[in-house]
């Protein structure tokens, strides 16, 4: 790629576009419209041009660890070419004047893919540029002579797809997950973990503690965080605080069925008999214990690489809240949202996909600590709960229709984190379930 000042003046604009507004597309795409755009080049001087393409493409980037090894050297890069389309815009060779020159073009968005190892057709993800081990990337890209060496340049600009239209949500469903200690916690702490824990008493075999939250949500829906409790009636219990920590659990690679081994030929009655003595049937025997170990060593199906990602926390704060042992339901925050999580930006909130063996879901990792008010003690429970993110939201009062709620700037109610501002104006928003995306 050419590093010279050449090269700033490429430019791809779509439909409604200035200059200025490429560094922050305001477009959103669903499957089957049209992505309609230009392409500039403006050379400073005159400049022979033999060809320039423009490419739309779709990408999924995976890098996770393999399992049960050490994490250097063990990280597994799958890159998934979901879709490449290809087209040309000019075909020389001739000379460009000093001056501006534009091409149209536009490509449609698929509604679904066939990527290898699929049996079938694969719906297109969504944009998610989250993390630097899995995204999900589609781009346009402007070339000039790609196939020489000494003139060539290019652009790429992102697009963002966002393939979920008016989808209507059910209502929450509630389910309920027990939290154990947080020294029974499996997997690394970290020192500030430690540091915690080291101050934490765990020592209470008779309280048990559960949270009660969905098992599946949009990014826009209102639910409630609530706690039961059970255990010896002669202890008191107020909260301090619940930690939520969204994190994404991504898994790559799929195990194939084993092609069935045929059965060994059946020997004739006259061989049996021929064959047969003690030291035989031993002999077969050890023979057999090894072929069996050899066949279930082979077979047995390799873990998928996985990898769990935190996205974003919120922490919750019991101001005293006290905590009844009677395992009755205890409303710690109502009207929360996954969005409120992320501090208004929905974008890192893909709904749950899978494409090929690639499988992006998410668990929400609970961590509540409260006090015994008797002895003054710090009692934690934490545990992680399967939720699976809907692809659903809202459609904003005020807003334009250009694009989807999760990729606009939302403003959330003052101090949410300290339990302001939860009724008044702020109570009547947002409890739409559903949205519409429209380019």
């Amino acid at each position: 790629m050419s590093k010279g000042f050449e090269r700033d003046h490429l430019r791809i604009l779509l439909d409604g576009e200035t200059a200025q507004q490429t560094d922050q597309p305001t477009h959103y795409f669903t499957p089957g419209q049209l992505i309609k755009g230009t392409a500039t080049y403006s050379p400073s001087s005159e400049v022979k041009v033999d060809i320039m393409t423009v490419v739309f493409r779709a990408t999924l980037y995976i890098g996770l660890k393999d399992n049960g090894q050490a994490s250097y050297g063990c990280v597994r890069t799958q890159n998934q070419n979901l879709f490449r389309y290809e087209k040309l815009i000019f075909q020389g060779p001739h000379k460009l004047s000093p001056r501006t020159h534009e091409w149209p073009f536009e490509f449609e968005l698929p509604g679904s893919i066939k990527v290898p190892f699929a049996t079938g057709p694969q719906a297109i993800p969504p944009t998610w540029d989250v993390l630097p081990s899995v995204r999900v990337i589609y781009s346009l890209r402007l070339s000039v002579n790609p196939n020489s060496r000494t003139r060539y340049m290019d652009l790429e600009r992102p697009i963002n797809v966002w393939p979920f239209q008016h989808i209507e949500l059910p209502l929450p469903t509630y389910a309920t997950q027990p939290l154990i200690d947080s020294t029974q916690t499996p997997g690394p702490k970290s020192a500030l973990t430690r540091r915690r824990s080291s101050a934490v008493n765990t020592n209470t075999p008779n309280l048990n503690v559960s949270i009660s939250i969905p098992s599946a949500l949009g990014a826009w829906q209102n639910f409630s965080v609530q706690l039961l409790c059970n255990g010896t009636s002669d202890a008191e219990y107020t909260l301090n605080t619940c930690e939520l920590a969204l994190k994404a659990h991504a898994t790559y690679g799929a195990t194939e069925t084993p092609t069935p081994t045929p059965p060994p030929r059946r020997p004739s009655n006259t061989e049996i008999l021929r064959r047969i003595s003690s030291t035989d049937i031993m002999s077969r025997r050890r023979s057999n214990t090894e072929t069996a170990r050899r066949t279930s060593n082979a077979e047995a199906p390799a873990p998928a690489p996985k990898e769990l990602f935190q996205i974003c926390k919120f922490k919750l704060l019991g101001r005293g809240l006290q905590i009844p042992l009677d395992n009755t339901h205890i409303t710690i925050k109502r009207d929360m949202r996954l969005i409120d999580m992320t501090r208004g930006d929905a974008s890192i909130l893909a709904p749950t996909f899978g494409i090929s063996h690639f499988r992006l879901n998410y668990i929400m990792d609970v961590c509540v600590q409260m006090t015994d008010t008797k002895t003054g003690a710090v009692i934690e429970r934490r545990g992680e709960v399967p939720l699976e993110i809907l692809p659903g939201g809202l459609v904003e009062e005020g807003r334009g229709d250009d694009a989807p709620p999760a990729f606009h700037e939302v403003a959330s109610p003052p101090g949410y984190e300290e339990g302001v501002g939860e009724t008044g104006v702020w109570e009547g928003l947002f409890r739409s379930p559903a949205y519409t995306v429209t380019a």
